[in-house]
């Protein structure tokens, strides 16, 4: 066969690499076979999130934001109650999620604006359980999404004899004078393969993570 690259031009890369490529460790090949198929799946994951409808929801009123989801994978239901914007999987799906926004209010506070977070989680927390007697409080913690920062509560419950883990997630803007925020109310059946297996994982995967994410506060 004859050569591909003629004498004079040479070597080639593969004959100046193969010999240093052959002496490395074993452990140091895996690891760069590992990262180069870790850059595919990321790859293909971006250009699967770029690809997918989406649809985005402008709200004025009683809290201005903006929140963007996966039209594929929910169905936009009328609010109910205090809520403002309702969505859910469509009917027969099998890893079901929902996600509810309303608007939430700090109390009047003096000092850092973190230190009111607990309080007004508080208050959630009571309403639920008053509501819910399924309900179960799993985990509380501060959470923060691009200068957005808030607090957000962990907790189960139980529908038609299922269990539902939640997270629920005060939001506010990045003005420390602001006391009104968003109230962001995600859920996920416990079901099979796929669905959250812990209250932990619960917007931890799409669509919710996505959704939750995306939301944003007048002026953001």
């Amino acid at each position: 066969m004859p050569e591909l690259v003629k004498p004079e031009f040479g070597p080639t890369l593969p004959a100046m690499a193969g010999p240093r490529l052959r002496a490395l460790p074993r452990w140091v090949l895996w690891a760069a076979v590992a990262a180069s198929a870790l850059i595919v799946a990321l790859a293909v994951a971006a250009w699967l999130v770029l690809r997918t409808p989406t649809r985005t929801v402008e709200v004025k009123s009683p809290v201005a934001f903006s929140v963007t989801y996966p039209s594929d994978d929910f169905r936009r239901l009328p609010a109910s109650g205090t809520e403002v914007v309702r969505l859910a999987s469509p009917p027969g799906t099998a890893n079901a999620v929902e996600i509810d926004f309303s608007r939430v209010e700090l109390p009047p506070f003096t000092g850092e604006r973190d230190a009111a977070f607990p309080l007004v989680s508080q208050k959630v927390i009571s309403q639920m359980s008053r509501e819910d007697p399924t309900f179960v409080v799993r985990g509380e913690q501060p959470v923060n999404y691009g200068g957005q920062a808030g607090y957000q509560i962990y907790y189960q419950t139980s529908r038609n004899g299922k269990t539902w883990y939640g997270r629920r997630i005060l939001l506010f803007s990045d003005d420390l004078k602001d006391r009104v925020g968003i109230d962001i109310n995600a859920q996920a059946l416990r079901a099979g393969s796929g669905s959250p297996q812990t209250v932990w994982e619960v917007a931890q995967a799409d669509p919710l993570m996505r959704t939750v994410r995306s939301v944003r506060l007048a002026g953001q």
